[in-house]
């Protein structure tokens, strides 16, 4: 499914003449009451062009949480992934 996707992605990307790529994080760092500090960071990858959307959630090693895209054909608005 996720080749489908990315597939699908790169054919949304082609079409474009111009597309937008936006990358956005958040940190979170927890210090508890024993002293032991956690930290999660997840990034998020928008590529975006006439045709929809590509997003893309990374976790704090880089391995894929989410992906999708969202497109409109023919009024019709579609989220595959």
């Amino acid at each position: 499914m996720k080749i489908f996707i990315a597939a699908l992605a790169a054919f949304l990307m082609s079409t474009a003449s111009i597309a937008g790529v936006a990358l956005s994080g958040k940190y979170t760092g927890t210090l508890d009451d024993s002293g032991v500090y956690t930290q999660d960071l997840v990034t998020t990858l928008v590529g975006a062009s006439a045709a929809g959307n590509v997003t893309v959630t990374f976790d704090k090693d880089l391995a894929v949480d989410d992906m999708f895209v969202e497109s409109t054909i023919a009024g019709i608005d579609f989220k595959l992934g």
